[in-house]
């Protein structure tokens, strides 16, 4: 009954059709076989049209309501030079004056809409991969290292303090410079670690915002899967802290891998880099640099390129640190805690303080046979003792960063994410004979990261023996077995 019914309408709009047309024809016959085919026609399409017809008024209706709630969110035009979208973009959405209101005073809202428009138009590159390759700087902790017992191409790299060279994102670029500056107040500093970390925080605070949902982060050493919720409920800011602290986790969780990177699966060890000194805290202050790039760019709509932005705000933070003023005292601040130039001295002038042993070859991780550990909440950094023969402050005041905790609203963090590691069996057991290497640990929330990093300290103290990660004044070199040195200074 239906289909006939529709049928009889189809008739009768094509019929009527069909009788205006009626005065532009002149043969009957003619007109007949029109009026006749034109309704066969809108009958077979008839569902077609109609469709169409609804499609185009709710595209529409969802126009019209999409201007509307676009207007909604600006704020009145004061007469500023900026267009609309930027003045929207530059401030945050107005809040109704109620009593219950200053309670929200210090959550800073932000339209997401308006502020991935601008992410995707001016650093679209910073939504990509952070570290599409590693920068392979030839800082590692100390100086004059060797490979091999016979010094031939000795490591040696240190940042001059007047020229840190230009950021790159992902990956070391021409103009960039990377190496080891000691500052007064936050140690040694590596800054390829420092980049690493600047550009992990922005690419996070600019991934939550734009996307909203889960993502998995680039594998290392296994899958690395960040799932969220209640995200709406941050603030700017702490979607800025946000992202240092899963920045922070992403780096620790490379140098307990770096722990397991050695033969027989990997051709290289690392173990000899890992925690090492400079490292956790060179990257805590990375994300401290990454967050106020990001900020930066949300908050003012800074439309300058991500080169120039980062490299300012790196020589600012840096500055703060009161760096030393030449190449020659960070390679001095080494020589303070080398305990093979401190063996040189006269007892009265030696520093028991001691952190590695130039005389050790690299390749034999007991090199470094001091490595911190620290993982937060507060990181203070290490500084060598009698720093006043560097230029430094009598008593220089340390730095100390503290790790993102809470947000704005109280809540611990881990309300709103949950980042989990699943590492490879590689770091485990030897590829072609299966011998296990290291102690096992299954899929984990970084929640428990601790757990992970105790494991790791005790395969740690097996090896470079008690007190490794403590300033105790104790030398356990003398008990070390089987050590290689290098021959000839």
């Amino acid at each position: 009954m239906q289909n006939s019914g529709k049928k009889s309408q189809v008739n009768r709009l094509c019929n009527s059709v069909g009788r205006n047309k009626a005065p532009f024809l002149v043969n009957k016959e003619r007109y007949a076989n029109v009026v006749k085919m034109g309704t066969k026609i809108c009958a077979r399409y008839y569902n077609a049209i109609k469709q169409a017809m609804k499609s185009f008024f709710c595209i529409v209706v969802i126009t019209m309501v999409f201007n509307a709630c676009s207007s909604s969110v600006r704020k009145p035009d004061a007469g500023q030079a900026k267009s609309g979208n930027e003045q929207a973009l530059n401030e945050p959405v107005e809040k109704p004056d109620t009593a219950g209101s200053k309670k929200e005073e210090s959550k800073l809202e932000f339209n997401r809409v308006l502020l991935t428009g601008h992410i995707n138009k001016y650093y679209a590159e910073q939504l990509t991969n952070p570290q599409k390759k590693s920068r392979k700087s030839l800082s590692q902790f100390g100086y004059n290292l060797e490979l091999i017992p016979f010094p031939m191409f000795p490591i040696t790299e240190f940042i001059d303090p007047d020229d840190f060279g230009r950021q790159s994102y992902g990956k070391g670029g021409p103009g960039e410079h990377n190496g080891s500056l000691y500052t007064c107040r936050g140690g040694f500093m590596d800054f390829s670690h420092i980049r690493c970390a600047a550009d992990w925080t922005v690419y996070l605070t600019f991934k939550i915002i734009t996307e909203q949902h889960d993502f998995d982060l680039p594998p290392e050493a296994g899958t690395l899967k960040l799932r969220f919720q209640n995200l709406d409920k941050l603030s700017l800011d702490d979607v800025g802290s946000l992202a240092q602290k899963i920045t922070v986790e992403r780096l620790v969780w490379h140098e307990v891998a770096s722990w397991h990177y050695h033969s027989p699966n990997y051709e290289f060890s690392e173990q000899q880099s890992t925690f090492t000194p400079e490292d956790l805290y060179s990257n805590i202050l990375g994300t401290v640099i990454g967050k106020k790039i990001a900020m930066r760019i949300l908050k003012n709509l800074d439309t300058l390129s991500y080169s120039e932005i980062a490299s300012e705000e790196i020589a600012k933070e840096i500055a703060s640190l009161n760096p030393v003023k030449t190449k020659k005292e960070s390679k001095e601040a080494y020589d303070i805690v080398d305990r093979y130039k401190q063996l040189k001295l006269p007892v009265a002038k030696r520093n028991k303080d001691v952190w590695w042993d130039s005389n050790i070859v690299f390749s034999d991780e007991r090199y470094c046979f001091k490595r911190y550990m620290n993982i937060g909440p507060q990181m203070p950094p290490w500084l060598v003792p009698e720093s006043q023969q560097l230029g430094c402050p009598v008593h220089p005041k340390a730095e100390v960063l503290p790790v993102p905790q809470k947000a704005s609203t109280g809540e611990s963090f881990y309300s709103y994410y949950q980042f989990t590691i699943s590492p490879d069996s590689v770091l485990f057991f030897a590829k072609k004979s299966h011998k296990q290497l290291h102690p096992v640990f299954m899929p984990f929330s970084t929640q428990h990261f601790d757990i992970v990093v105790n494991q790791i300290g005790k395969e740690m103290e097996e090896q470079l023996l008690a007190g490794y990660d403590k300033r105790d004044n104790d030398d356990p070199v003398a008990q070390f077995k089987g050590i290689k040195r290098v021959l000839f200074e």
